[in-house]
């Protein structure tokens, strides 16, 4: 960020995400790339404390997340379809179904909003990952779990000012800081 400004604070992840695709980019070896997730999250409590001013602490705590989704992707991707497949078509299936559906969500909601409440302020654009790595893990794999299941059932629902807003999602993500701020 520029001195008082906002700069680009809210797209640290964009400067993150190209650093980790780099990384991957030079390494093309899953089992190393496991190994590197590895490595960053031993990195990520190590410099817990010490804050480096060109997003090393943010890369080392993202990239577990991006090797997730390549491991995912890789190995589950198709089952992942499916599963993403029968939850959009939801309304077709019974009711016990559907109650273990909603039942399911609720925990998942549940479990996030008290480990968080457990773990404090997250601040990975900073490699913060509040009082406890482990607890942060285990609650982004929830959240993104949760995530995937509500973005998967609100799939077809595609109004026209969704669509319309989302076609400027890096301006709106640039520029969400000010109202937040005000």
């Amino acid at each position: 960020s520029v001195s008082h400004g906002i700069g680009a604070v809210a797209m640290w992840f964009v400067y993150t995400l190209m650093l980790i695709k780099l990384l991957y980019a030079v390494v093309n070896n899953i089992k190393i790339h496991g190994l590197v997730a590895i490595l960053a999250l031993v990195g990520a409590y190590y410099l817990r404390d010490c804050h480096a001013s060109w997003a090393v602490q943010n890369v080392l705590v993202s990239l577990p997340f991006f090797y997730l989704g390549l491991v995912c992707r890789k190995h589950w991707g198709t089952k992942v379809n499916e599963m993403s497949i029968r939850i959009q078509n939801v309304k077709g299936e019974n009711m016990q179904f559907k109650i273990g559906f909603v039942a399911l969500c609720l925990a998942l909601l549940a479990i996030l909003v008290v480990l968080s409440a457990y773990n404090g302020f997250v601040q990975m654009y900073n490699g913060g990952f509040g009082e406890n790595i482990f607890v942060f893990l285990l609650n982004a794999i929830i959240g993104i779990l949760l995530m995937f299941i509500l973005s998967s059932r609100l799939s077809a629902y595609r109004p026209l000012w969704l669509h319309t807003i989302s076609t400027g999602s890096i301006l709106i993500l640039a520029y969400q800081y000010i109202p937040i701020k005000a």
